[in-house]
């Protein structure tokens, strides 16, 4: 590059950060060039693209099922907790919340907490979180790389408008923290 293009270029650069007149004091060259001065690339950084959020949707699909399942990583010690929220024959959705405590045998039965009728209004908070943290767009598995000798795992399956995914934790992720969050408070 010349000196003259290196005067014109650092002119430039006062000018977009300091909003000074468009010379440069050191060499007393203008800023018009005859030649256009190279533009400047934004430094590369490590964050995602920015993307916008999907629209809610107003409505919830007739084939709109999730169940949720928690629990020790190690099967076999502490409660298990199971949600599954799927359509009714006839209209409407049932939620059945139970729960599994360990040690008992692996054919034990599942105990029934609640069983909860909900129309589609009441589940469309849910439904909304589902789209709007764009759960069929997350990893199928969040996990530490460390072997884990305890702490919890949870996992979300969703159907909706034909397509199932199925996704697990067992570290914090922040979307199925929020959909997993409405669901429990949706069916407590």
């Amino acid at each position: 590059m010349t000196q003259s293009n290196l005067a014109v270029v650092a002119s430039c650069l006062c000018a977009l950060m300091s909003g000074c007149e468009g010379s440069n004091e050191r060499t007393k060259t203008s800023t018009t060039a005859t030649k256009p001065a190279a533009t400047a690339k934004p430094p590369a950084t490590n964050k995602p693209p920015a993307t916008t959020k999907p629209p809610a949707p107003t409505t919830v699909p007739a084939d709109f099922a999730i169940s949720s399942r928690s629990g020790p990583i190690h099967a076999s010690r502490g409660n298990h907790k199971f949600v599954d929220v799927k359509p009714k024959a006839g209209g409407g959705w049932l939620a059945v919340r139970s729960s599994l405590h360990q040690p008992k045998s692996p054919a034990a039965p599942k105990t029934v907490n609640s069983k909860t009728t909900f129309t589609a209004k009441q589940l469309l908070p849910l439904y909304q979180a589902v789209v709007t943290h764009n759960f069929f767009g997350l990893q199928n598995s969040y996990a530490s790389h460390r072997p884990q000798l305890s702490g919890g795992v949870s996992s979300l399956t969703v159907t909706a408008n034909g397509k199932t995914k199925t996704v697990r934790v067992s570290v914090s992720q922040p979307a199925f923290a929020t959909i997993y969050q409405q669901l429990d408070k949706l069916v407590p």
